[in-house]
């Protein structure tokens, strides 16, 4: 999954590190942005 420029600029500084970790987990980042209510929509490319 790629993350748009726009979402990670939308993140608190203190976000990032969660951010980077659900990734590394192979987790779903739209369902973490989701939880955080950080609007997110996945590319369709």
């Amino acid at each position: 999954m790629t993350l748009s420029l726009d979402v990670v600029q939308a993140l608190a500084p203190n976000q990032f590190p969660n951010l980077l970790a659900t990734a590394l987990r192979c987790e779903d980042v739209l369902d973490w942005a989701a939880a955080q209510d950080i609007k997110a929509v996945r590319s369709s490319g």
